[in-house]
């Protein structure tokens, strides 16, 4: 019996019974028709050598792994949830797993894959490490293996200045950081599609055959020679706490991939860029990229990864992002580093500018960056990036690394250049107006710090927020001109003020598939203009003075359809129903 007929029988079974059993369940989905499936979700993410991205949703269950097919991709569905699916299996023709599918009518979530949070009452510097991820590089070929060894792979994972390793301990502020072995080249059979992928299980077979326990490893990374894949990496998508295993480079082992990949393991999501022509950002007409953010290696840059991605992985604490509805001035301290300062502004976007894909609520986070460590200390000093303010457009954030997220979009402040989104920065003295009239201007940047301040229509209301719940100090604590009231609505961090405790041991394993990725989007629009000076919504006249400057692929899935409901018909003529067959009083 459904959760919907249990609730209509509740006091007159009889009655209403008999009515639902008439009216064949109507309005209660989770009895669709159709053959009921159960497993565990998993999100595939490719990227496809034609620069755009592919994203497949796949059921691991006692039948193997069968690809599901929705009318409407899935918003809110994780990969490693335990769901049930109703549909109908269409059985495929192929040699592949993935051709045998559910065309899916309802699914409904089990389980959520959610068994950690971080705690926001610590601030970065003086962390201990979290998470420790133990990882094994599978190579292996069916011909020749290419020019890369066992040696220099594992100096590219482990060991280098350059190592995945590095820029996970760098971008994570060391709380997260990796160990693992690098195993092959094993030769196995030829695969019979051309594609690497198709041959990793007989990889793994062989490294079992050799006396490698895979099982000891959190993450599978497999690499085998360039083939015909259509794609450079693919990765099945995790959680921070709960990272999906498997992970494919078809050829590829640059920066970018590595980190891209092994963070769509951990649930990151592709960065993109928003051309909106002259403007910095407008309502409408606005073109998306997937790939197009060139500072972060979930677009195509290997760099740091972005405020936004590192927000998303849990590896804010206490104050290094504020939440800020009414006027104020804030002091934002580099990303590159562990601080206590702030690292990060969120500041609510108008509902109908938000980016289709994204939706609402979305918001700007607004951040500074400089030459610092050996990642983004190895950036060219004249990049513009250094000189300013970098901003981006996202959904709401979950600081506790919990929630399913949409990958982010870099404006371009300076959009009348001719560098596209190399020189995106908000740079010293100018301000970013948005169409809705929030004024954002950079006074005042150092080494150190840069000195932002915002001003909202009509001055905006609230004290601003902290993702611990307190509010900023130092300075003038961003209040010189709010109402020093509750807090508006601007997405306040953490589901609680970030009171949980920490999740501190080991990252739990989680098998799972592989999954395509790729570079372009479709144009996704809003209903606004665009302000500014010339149009681009950012000029030079920024109110106090301003000083000299120094210095390829994942996804997931979750929760049921929502349908039209009958359930005032069905109360109607249960009602109907229980007046004409309940006893009538003696006389």
């Amino acid at each position: 019996m459904s959760l919907c007929l249990k609730r209509l029988v509740r006091g007159h079974a009889e009655a209403l019974s008999a009515v639902v059993l008439a009216l064949g369940f109507a309005g209660c989905t989770e009895d669709e028709p159709g053959t009921r499936f159960e497993g565990q979700a998993e999100l595939w993410i490719a990227t496809l050598d034609d620069g755009t991205e592919r994203t497949r949703y796949v059921l691991a269950s006692p039948l193997g792994e069968l690809g599901l097919e929705f009318a409407t991709p899935p918003e809110d569905l994780i990969g490693g949830e335990r769901i049930v699916v109703m549909g109908e299996r269409i059985v495929g023709t192929g040699e592949r797993e993935e051709n045998d599918s559910i065309r899916v009518d309802s699914y409904q979530v089990l389980e959520r894959a959610r068994d950690g949070v971080a705690d926001m009452q610590s601030a970065l510097t003086g962390n201990r490490t979290r998470t420790r991820l133990k990882v094994a590089v599978l190579m292996y070929h069916w011909g020749n293996q290419d020019s890369l060894t066992n040696a220099s792979m594992h100096e590219k994972i482990f060991t280098s200045q350059a190592s995945l390793r590095q820029w996970y301990r760098e971008s994570s502020y060391g709380l997260v950081d990796i160990e693992g072995d690098v195993f092959g080249w094993y030769k196995v059979d030829k695969p019979s599609s051309g594609c690497g992928q198709d041959a990793a299980a007989n990889a793994r077979s062989a490294a079992r055959a050799k006396g490698v326990n895979l099982d000891a490893y959190d993450l599978w990374l497999h690499y085998f020679p360039r083939s015909s894949c259509g794609w450079s990496g693919l990765a099945t998508v995790g959680r921070p706490f709960r990272p999906a295993r498997n992970s494919y480079y078809n050829g590829a082992s640059g920066c970018v991939t590595l980190a891209q990949e092994t963070m769509h393991n951990l649930g990151g999501a592709h960065s993109r860029s928003y051309d909106c022509g002259n403007s910095a950002f407008s309502g409408s007409g606005c073109t998306e990229k997937t790939y197009g953010d060139p500072f972060d290696p979930m677009g195509h840059g290997c760099w740091q990864t972005s405020a936004f991605s590192k927000a998303t992985q849990a590896w804010f604490g206490k104050c290094n992002s504020v939440a800020v509805t009414a006027n104020g001035s804030f002091d934002l301290v580099p990303i590159e580093n562990p601080s206590d300062g702030i690292q990060m502004l969120q500041v609510r976007v108008k509902d109908s500018l938000c980016p289709t894909r994204i939706g609402s609520p979305c918001y700007y986070y607004v951040a500074y960056r400089q030459r610092l460590g050996n990642v983004d200390g190895n950036q060219p000093e004249t990049a513009q990036i250094f000189k300013g303010l970098q901003f981006h457009v996202g959904s709401a954030v979950d600081f506790e690394g919990g929630s399913a997220i949409k990958g982010p979009t870099l404006l371009d402040m300076t959009p009348t250049s001719s560098r596209g989104f190399d020189d995106p920065a908000l740079e010293m003295g100018k301000t970013f107006t948005d169409p809705a009239g929030l004024k954002v201007t950079l006074v005042s940047s150092s080494a150190a710090s840069a000195r932002v301040k915002l001003e909202f229509p009509g001055g905006g209301s609230g004290a601003p927020r902290c993702i611990d719940g307190s509010n900023p100090t130092g300075g003038d604590g961003g209040r010189d001109a709010g109402d020093g009231g509750p807090a508006a609505d601007a997405g306040v961090p953490g589901k609680d003020g970030g009171s949980r405790p920490t999740d501190a041991g080991d990252v739990p394993q989680a098998d799972a598939g592989g999954s395509p990725q790729a570079d372009a989007g479709d144009v996704p629009q809003a209903d606004a203009g665009a302000p500014g000076t010339d149009g681009s919504g950012v000029s030079s006249d920024a109110g106090d003075a301003p000083q000299a400057a120094e210095g390829g692929c994942s996804c997931r899935v979750s929760s049921t359809k929502e349908r039209p409901s009958t359930l005032p018909a069905i109360l109607f003529l249960a009602l109907f129903a229980f007046v004409m067959v309940r006893p009538s009083k003696p006389r």
